[in-house]
Protein backbone atom coordinates (compact mmCIF):
# COMPACT_ATOMS: atom_id res chain seq x y z
CA UNK A 1 0.00 0.00 0.00
CA UNK A 2 2.82 2.40 0.87
CA UNK A 3 4.39 1.69 -2.52
CA UNK A 4 1.16 2.62 -4.29
CA UNK A 5 0.94 5.89 -2.40
CA UNK A 6 4.60 6.62 -3.11
CA UNK A 7 4.09 5.92 -6.82
CA UNK A 8 0.95 8.07 -6.83
CA UNK A 9 2.81 10.85 -5.04
CA UNK A 10 5.61 10.66 -7.63
CA UNK A 11 3.07 10.91 -10.44
CA UNK A 12 1.35 13.87 -8.79
CA UNK A 13 4.72 15.61 -8.34
CA UNK A 14 5.59 15.01 -12.02
CA UNK A 15 2.22 16.41 -13.08
CA UNK A 16 2.73 19.46 -10.87
CA UNK A 17 6.18 20.06 -12.40
CA UNK A 18 4.74 19.70 -15.90
CA UNK A 19 1.87 22.07 -15.12
CA UNK A 20 4.30 24.60 -13.68
CA UNK A 21 6.53 24.35 -16.75
CA UNK A 22 3.54 24.62 -19.09
CA UNK A 23 2.29 27.67 -17.21
CA UNK A 24 5.70 29.30 -17.58
CA UNK A 25 5.87 28.38 -21.27
CA UNK A 26 2.35 29.68 -21.81
CA UNK A 27 3.27 33.02 -20.25
CA UNK A 28 6.29 33.25 -22.53
CA UNK A 29 4.17 32.41 -25.58
CA UNK A 30 1.57 35.01 -24.60
CA UNK A 31 4.29 37.68 -24.36
CA UNK A 32 5.63 36.66 -27.77
CA UNK A 33 2.12 36.74 -29.19
CA UNK A 34 1.58 40.25 -27.82
CA UNK A 35 4.86 41.42 -29.38
CA UNK A 36 3.95 39.87 -32.72
CA UNK A 37 0.48 41.40 -32.58
CA UNK A 38 2.09 44.80 -32.00
CA UNK A 39 4.45 44.28 -34.94
CA UNK A 40 1.55 43.22 -37.15
CA UNK A 41 -0.42 46.33 -36.19
CA UNK A 42 2.62 48.47 -37.02
CA UNK A 43 3.07 46.76 -40.38
CA UNK A 44 -0.64 47.22 -41.19
CA UNK A 45 -0.41 50.91 -40.29
CA UNK A 46 2.68 51.42 -42.44
CA UNK A 47 1.03 49.56 -45.31
CA UNK A 48 -2.03 51.82 -45.07
CA UNK A 49 0.27 54.86 -45.02
CA UNK A 50 1.98 53.59 -48.17
CA UNK A 51 -1.38 53.05 -49.84
CA UNK A 52 -2.40 56.63 -49.04
CA UNK A 53 0.94 57.93 -50.27
CA UNK A 54 0.54 55.87 -53.44
CA UNK A 55 -2.92 57.30 -54.04
CA UNK A 56 -1.56 60.81 -53.45
CA UNK A 57 1.28 60.18 -55.91
CA UNK A 58 -1.15 58.77 -58.46
CA UNK A 59 -3.35 61.84 -58.11
CA UNK A 60 -0.33 64.12 -58.48
CA UNK A 61 0.84 62.29 -61.62
CA UNK A 62 -2.67 62.44 -63.10
CA UNK A 63 -2.77 66.16 -62.40
CA UNK A 64 0.62 66.69 -64.05
CA UNK A 65 -0.45 64.64 -67.05
CA UNK A 66 -3.63 66.68 -67.35
CA UNK A 67 -1.51 69.84 -67.28
CA UNK A 68 0.78 68.47 -70.01
CA UNK A 69 -2.18 67.47 -72.16
CA UNK A 70 -3.71 70.92 -71.70
CA UNK A 71 -0.45 72.59 -72.76
CA UNK A 72 -0.19 70.31 -75.78
CA UNK A 73 -3.73 71.28 -76.76
CA UNK A 74 -2.77 74.95 -76.40
CA UNK A 75 0.25 74.42 -78.63
CA UNK A 76 -1.86 72.62 -81.21
CA UNK A 77 -4.29 75.57 -81.25
CA UNK A 78 -1.42 77.97 -81.77
CA UNK A 79 -0.22 75.94 -84.78
CA UNK A 80 -3.71 75.98 -86.32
Amino acid sequence: MADKFSALEDRVNRVLKLVTRLKKDNGHLKRQNDLLAGELADIKRRYEDLQVAGRDQTAAVKSRLATVLHRIEELERLDS
